[in-house]
């Protein structure tokens, strides 16, 4: 299992995460202070996969289709077409504070899947371990991941009733595969989504032609968006923009530069491009709350 975290204070609000990648799961651990993140303006993946999202709400609150807020504690297991790849017809949602989202295949889930659903409750010892997998959030560290806080929060949605049975994870990482993550996941620390072949070979000590054909292979066997590290980048990208966006005092320029786009003007043909309102209307939705 990969791991990397990030920590970041942003125009008045604060943003710590932690993202855990195996073949057939991906965790990512986000604490959001300040911040909003609105589901309507998700950019989607560019695949169709057969996978579900565990939604986890730790702290803070959530609101489906502008109705009454659900404080923490709570959990959801959304639909693709609800966060991986939004559609127009999908149920939108709003959360601030802690979240824990798990990625895994759908046939491994129990239950009914939908975030129009009534929240499922957490037992204490869910509760528990999915406090001890987020206090990963913001720590410093990248490559091989400690698995342990990941198998006793496996073992608890198991013991809730969430997850059929156990989702497999390589407990001992590949060694070239962990020097290629630690390459890649200072700029994940720094919020630079705009990393380029050359620098991760240049922080390697691989070749361009080497390091593009190895993350290609990472992406493919992790399943990151199709296995296409321009994808991953793009995406990446455009989720953290939208984040940054809701920060109380940003300004469109403010996040361009923050996440690596060259002007306020590239970032909103990115926003076109990706078929997403422009980057103030974006701003101006998530803080009026609408």
């Amino acid at each position: 299992m990969l791991y990397a975290a990030s920590q970041t204070h942003f125009a008045g609000g604060a943003l710590a995460s932690a993202l855990l990648l195996d073949r057939q799961l991906r965790i990512h651990v986000v604490d959001k202070r300040g911040l909003t993140f609105d589901s309507r303006f998700a950019p989607p993946s560019p695949v169709t996969r057969a996978i579900v999202n565990v939604y986890l709400l730790l702290d803070g609150a959530m609101q489906v289709d502008g109705g009454p807020a659900v404080t923490a504690p709570a959990l959801w297991i959304l639909d693709e077409t609800e966060l991986e790849r939004p559609t127009p017809a999908a149920r939108r949602f709003r959360v601030t504070g802690l979240t824990i989202d798990l990625r895994v295949p759908r046939h491994v889930v129990r239950g009914p899947i939908g975030v129009a659903l009534p929240p499922r409750p957490l037992p204490s010892a869910l509760a528990a371990s999915a406090a001890a997998l987020a206090a990963l959030a913001g720590q410093p560290g990248a490559g091989a991941a400690s698995i342990e806080p990941v198998l006793g929060f496996l073992a608890a949605l198991a013991e809730a009733g969430v997850v059929d049975g156990e989702v497999p994870i390589r407990r001992v990482e590949d060694p070239g595969l962990t020097r290629l993550w630690q390459a890649v996941t200072p700029a994940y620390d720094a919020y630079a989504t705009a990393v380029t072949i050359d620098q991760v070979a240049a922080a390697s000590g691989r070749s361009s032609r080497q390091v593009r054909r190895e993350l290609k292979a990472l992406a493919c066997e992790f399943d990151l968006f199709g296995g296409n590290f321009r994808h991953i980048t793009r995406i990446t990208r455009l989720r953290a923009a939208v984040l940054l966006l809701s920060a109380p005092t940003a300004t469109v320029a403010e996040v361009a530069d923050r996440v690596g786009y060259g002007s306020a003007v590239a970032m909103a043909r990115a926003f076109r491009d990706a078929d997403m309102p422009t980057p103030s209307d974006v701003r101006g939705h998530l803080r009026a709350g609408a």
